[in-house]
């Protein structure tokens, strides 16, 4: 009985390193992605600045 309840101790500890491994997997990915978006989003707000400037100076 005692081994049993250390296999699935064990098995137990391993579902749930496997689950946070995945959970911290998908939070970088998440952050690769938002990564990418930024410097979009970024010149995108540079331009409409820009042209708010250009409109301005007429």
């Amino acid at each position: 009985k005692m081994m049993f309840q250390i296999i699935l101790n064990v098995s137990l500890l391993i579902a749930m390193i496997s689950a946070d491994s995945f959970s911290s997997l998908a939070s970088l990915k998440a952050l690769i992605g938002a990564e990418r978006d930024i410097p979009v989003m970024i010149n995108a707000y540079v331009e409409k600045e820009l042209e708010k400037l250009d409109y301005l100076k007429k």
